[in-house]
């Protein structure tokens, strides 16, 4: 399968995600009653704040929003 074809081959194959972090993926209902139980970690607990808490503006608050929600997993259940 030489150049274009090898390409189209590739692109047409099923993909999957390899590497996803648990904290990464959690769902919003998760994080929000997270947020409740801990909220001195700086996570809204109002579900409209929390939404807008997640609307990345660059990498550096992506990484803050990362590291408060990160801190909300503090207890095993």
């Amino acid at each position: 399968m030489p150049g274009e074809s090898l390409r189209a081959f590739i692109h047409a194959l099923p993909k999957a995600e390899l590497h996803v972090h648990l904290v990464g993926s959690v769902n919003v209902d998760t994080v929000l009653a997270l947020a409740r139980r801990h909220p001195e970690t700086g996570v809204p607990t109002d579900r409209a704040e929390l939404e807008q808490f997640f609307v990345f503006r660059d990498f550096d608050h992506f990484l803050k929003v990362y590291w408060a929600r990160d801190r909300t997993f503090v207890t095993p259940k």
